[in-house]
């Protein structure tokens, strides 16, 4: 507890320098409710909303070591007129009905009003991130929530419209569908468009199993559908004998207005290893 409180009171020394006004909110849930709260703030665009307000320079959910149920919210802004904003605004009103929708039983509030005028304004864009997965039998979906874990990055699944069977996958079936599919570069799957606010994210990672040497056609849908033109994005497989090679070559190939990281193939990946990676990413 003790370097949770240190680490708390280095995140804030230099916003009490600049004279801007920081909120410490500490909630209590239960049942893990605590990271569904966040979670659903984040997939929900309610959490964005509020960052881009005029004046919020930062607006960030920690989990508190010595709690697993609890959430600490940090939120800081340049002056009260940013916060009168913010507490004004219909984005405070939907986080505060997730909170009864989850159950927050308590909270504690810590107010620096500093007296020195702000010497400037933190202008620099918070990185968001995605991790964006497809995963016909729970293999890659599992590396995926990890992946979104370590990265603190929002979890999406893509999803076809018509799921797939077991029969669907049968690779050695030249009429399955799967390889009819994979045998017409033209195909693209429809999938369930439902991920909100893409254009919001700044890196992106698509995880996918390697099916004839390269990515499922339904990832070809997903890229299409978004977009992604200008945007970091980083692909990631899981594959029971094949590398990354082949869909490396062929996203460069197909979408070279994309900023393109090294893909990397992930079969059972541990946190560590995903964390080291995310860093690299950086």
């Amino acid at each position: 507890m003790k370097q949770f409180v240190l680490a708390l009171a280095l995140l804030l020394l230099p916003v009490i320098c600049n004279a801007q006004i920081t909120i410490n909110i500490r909630y209590k849930a239960e049942n893990g409710n605590a990271r569904k709260y966040v979670e659903e703030m984040e997939s929900s665009g309610i959490a964005g909303q509020i960052r881009a307000i005029e004046g919020c320079l930062a607006y960030d959910y920690f989990y508190p070591a010595d709690d697993p149920e609890g959430l600490l919210l940090i939120d800081s802004w340049q002056d009260q007129a940013a916060l009168n904003r913010y507490h004004s605004s219909p984005a405070m009103r939907e986080a505060e009905a997730l909170r009864e929708k989850y159950g927050f039983t308590g909270r504690t509030v810590r107010m620096f009003t500093p007296v020195a005028p702000p010497v400037r304004q933190n202008t620099q864009k918070e990185m968001k991130t995605l991790v964006a997965y497809f995963s016909a039998t729970g293999t890659t979906e599992a590396v995926a929530k990890d992946l979104a874990e370590v990265a603190g990055a929002t979890l999406y699944e893509i999803k076809p419209e018509v799921k797939y069977t077991a029969a669907d996958l049968d690779w050695r079936n030249k009429q399955s569908r799967s390889s009819v599919e994979m045998n017409d570069k033209s195909s693209r799957p429809a999938i369930v468009k439902d991920l909100k606010d893409a254009d919001s994210y700044d890196v992106i990672y698509i995880g996918f199993p390697v099916w004839w040497y390269t990515a499922p056609t339904i990832i070809n849908t997903f890229i299409e559908t978004y977009g992604f033109a200008g945007k970091t994005v980083i692909f990631f497989a899981t594959s029971g004998g094949s590398d990354v090679s082949g869909a490396d070559k062929q996203f460069h190939a197909q979408y070279p207005d994309i900023d393109w990281k090294a893909g990397k193939l992930l079969n059972k990946a541990s946190k560590k290893t995903l964390q080291d990676w995310v860093e690299s990413n950086r």
